[in-house]
């Protein structure tokens, strides 16, 4: 008998045929439902920091591996000069954190990259409005891909991969955070509901975006571990099924994603289809709104991840089938069904094997 799948599921209505279901958080190099799932930690509400008025840094439990920070920051005004950054130890120069992500002076939002500030695309930011900052961060590889999101808006991505700072590019382990702004602008900084989420995926060896359906498939077809292969937003209409059958590792996924979460949507007859051997796959931040029939997951696959799209499709049947191995699917919308058939149907090869 195969070991159970792991899964985190956040709907109902849904068909579950022979499967355990455990609700956990996908950890690479960790599959099975005898794991306990990695320990969220949550520091103080807020800090506050004003202009000149120095650091306010806030310890949090010491991190020498592959982990999440997430925070919300509230500039005062715009344009500011503001940080918000992660550390080893108590840091009051700006030289002493090895990640820092910014409210620029014109008005933007970066991030620290190696010896200078950069980002993927420009995002302006409001005074007084909240931003949600999600940083996946690689001590070893001393690496950090950061997401924001404005309130009631989408994620956007400010930098994949990027490199601790200069200073800091030997660091081993980080355990404080801490926000300033700069003399040069006036106004403050709130950064609140600081939390560290342990063992979550590492940022990717190597990106590549992709602006087309048959340019995607064609990435997929030759992807290795560690890629991660970015569909720029826009609405794009599929006539036949994105098949995957690469190979990933737990340390180094392959992640197939949308450029924003809800970004990039896919209409059509069909999106996803995950083959054997697929393994270490993940599928995130896309609009399903195609033909119902062809998102799966097969058996034969594992550790695969579905995670950050909104499931829409049209027509009768299951939005989802999985049949495959140590599958999580977790934070997806599955919405607005009015025919029938499952949401997402759960079971394994042929009449009685087991997910």
């Amino acid at each position: 008998m195969k070991k159970s799948a792991r899964k985190k599921l956040s709907l109902t209505g849904f068909l579950l045929v022979g499967v355990t279901i455990t609700i956990g958080i996908w950890a690479p190099g960790v599959s099975g439902s005898n794991t306990a799932a990695p320990e969220s930690r949550q520091g103080v509400g807020c800090a506050t920091a004003t202009s000149g008025g120095g650091w306010q840094n806030v310890a949090f439990p010491s991190q020498t591996g592959a982990f999440t920070a997430e925070f919300d920051a509230t500039p005062s005004a715009s344009p500011i000069d503001s940080v918000v950054g992660l550390s080893r130890g108590s840091q009051t120069a700006y030289t002493g954190f090895a990640i820092l992500a910014r409210f620029n002076t014109s008005g933007a939002i970066d991030a620290r990259n190696g010896g200078a500030y950069a980002a993927a695309a420009t995002i302006p930011y409001s005074a007084n409005v909240t931003y949600h900052f999600r940083v996946v961060v690689n001590v070893p590889a001393h690496s950090h891909s950061i997401f924001v999101t404005p309130a009631g808006g989408t994620e956007r991505t400010v930098g994949t991969n990027f490199a601790f700072r200069t200073e800091q590019n030997t660091v081993t382990s980080l355990d404080w955070w801490g926000v300033a702004v700069n003399a040069s602008t006036p106004g403050s900084t709130t950064a609140c509901n600081f939390t560290i989420t342990g063992g979550t995926e590492p940022g990717p060896l190597r990106t590549f975006r992709v602006s087309s359906l048959s340019d995607l498939q064609s990435r997929i077809n030759s992807a290795i571990a560690g890629d991660l292969i970015i569909l720029t937003n826009g609405v794009y209409t599929s006539n036949a099924t994105i098949n995957i059958d690469r190979q990933g590792m737990a340390q180094n996924p392959i992640i197939i994603s949308a450029d924003t979460t809800g970004g990039a949507e896919i209409r059509g007859s069909a999106s996803f289809s995950v083959n054997s051997p697929a393994a270490w796959i993940v599928i995130r931040g896309f609009r399903l709104t195609h033909s119902i029939g062809t998102a799966q997951v097969r058996a034969g696959t594992r550790n695969t991840r579905i995670t950050r799209n909104v499931f829409q499709l049209t027509g009768d049947g299951r939005y989802m089938l999985v049949s495959g191995d140590d599958c999580e699917i977790d934070h997806n919308t599955f919405q607005n069904k009015s025919t029938p058939g499952q949401m997402l149907s759960v079971h394994g090869p042929g009449s009685s094997g087991l997910a």
